[in-house]
């Protein structure tokens, strides 16, 4: 079961870490070509500070979900670095309980927000759709549930010392300088 869980786990990872990559790289490509198309032509890509507006939203709402398998969502931990073991296991569970239960709140609140932006057909700009866009919330909100249950199941219940992540290759980790 432990391997199965690591699987999908570190298959999350990949896929969420992929999608931060390509997304980062579609926003600076279309920056930069709205820069040059504003400087050369004289107007830019009339749909492009909303795409990117969009794209934001969605690198922030996976950015959350590695924060979440890396242990750096936000928390109190005063009492977790005062108190012993046990006790600390015990706040980790409630806390990541707690953090699941309100991912899912808001998945669900997020899911009918984005029905109901489907249904009225709100549009963003010039007859493009509002909806598509919006399916980052939902799915976000899911997968931080997903991966703070994933984290407790594989005992993951502290944050990651830098360079303890097993997702994160060899050749990428750094160094801390003196």
């Amino acid at each position: 079961m432990r391997k199965v869980l690591g699987g999908i786990d570190r298959g999350l990872s990949i896929a969420v870490s992929a999608v931060v990559v390509l997304l980062l790289a579609f926003m600076v490509i279309l920056s930069f070509t709205q820069v040059v198309l504003r400087n050369v032509v004289g107007e830019g890509i009339p749909w492009a500070e909303v795409v990117l507006q969009h794209s934001v939203l969605a690198v922030g709402m996976f950015g959350a979900v590695i924060a979440a398998r890396q242990g750096r969502q936000i928390a109190i931990d005063v009492f977790s670095r005062i108190s012993g073991p046990v006790i600390r296991l015990i706040l980790a569970w409630t806390g990541g309980l707690f953090t699941i239960v309100i991912s899912l709140i808001l998945a669900k609140a997020s899911w009918v927000f984005f029905q109901s932006e489907r249904e009225f057909g709100s549009e963003l700009f010039a007859g493009m759709q509002a909806w598509p866009f919006q399916t980052v919330i939902p799915i976000g909100f899911t997968l931080i549930a997903l991966q703070v249950l994933l984290n407790l199941l594989l005992g993951r219940t502290n944050t990651f010392e830098q360079g303890d992540d097993p997702a994160v290759p060899e050749s990428i980790k750094v160094e801390d300088s003196p």
